[in-house]
């Protein structure tokens, strides 16, 4: 999954459902993706390093009163999610004729489209974490950073798209003197900002 495109994916999936629902049907479609940097820090050093990228797609197909709805992961890429789409919405319609009808069916058709973004560049993983040990020289310092972009998106079969997208951080960590003796301190926001993080890390010392 590219983060730079994985709205557009979402648009090109939306466009893919809207040709291939058959008359009579109708669609929603959730999206739910992220790419987050986890690193756990122990005494100064860093123990366990990792990327996570996910994302999931929610398919829910609507037929009179009848419904159904699977949740696939996909890769971020039509060219190769386009079978597994095609597969779900086949699976929907064997379910759904399978189905009764469900008399409390209830779903919304007036369209309020809206796009949130709120994505300022992080430095890289690696360029936080070095100023983070730089700036724990000398003191034992045990912690967890998390940071990366997160995306939620909706689209149905009356056009409503819906698009967030949010880049955060989370840095949690504690100062040990000696024995039980310690200061947490805790900085995250939308902006890393390197003075304030220095200011943090002077007053936990």
């Amino acid at each position: 999954m590219k983060p730079a495109n994985i709205e557009e994916y979402f648009n090109e999936v939306a466009a893919l459902l809207d040709r291939s629902v058959a008359a009579g049907e109708t669609y929603t479609c959730r999206l739910d993706g992220e790419v987050s940097d986890f690193v756990r820090l122990n005494r100064g050093k860093v123990r366990q390093p990792g990327t996570v990228t996910q994302c999931y797609l929610r398919l829910h197909l609507i037929a009179g009163r009848r419904h159904a709805e699977q949740c696939l992961t996909v890769a971020g890429d039509l060219g190769r999610d386009r079978v597994a789409i095609a597969a779900a919405l086949a699976t929907l319609r064997a379910t759904i004729a399978a189905l009764p009808e469900d008399p409390h069916l209830s779903f919304a058709t007036d369209i309020r489209p809206s796009r949130v973004i709120r994505s300022s560049p992080l430095p890289a993983g690696e360029e936080i974490v070095e100023t983070i040990l730089d700036a724990a020289d000398g003191v034992d310092l045990v912690g967890i950073y998390a940071g990366g972009p997160v995306y939620r998106g909706f689209a149905n079969s009356f056009g409503q798209r819906n698009w967030h997208e949010v880049r955060s951080f989370n840095l949690q960590w504690s100062l040990y003197h000696r024995a039980d003796k310690a200061v947490k301190t805790v900085y995250g926001g939308f902006e890393w900002v390197s003075e304030t993080f220095a200011a943090k890390m002077a007053g936990a010392r």
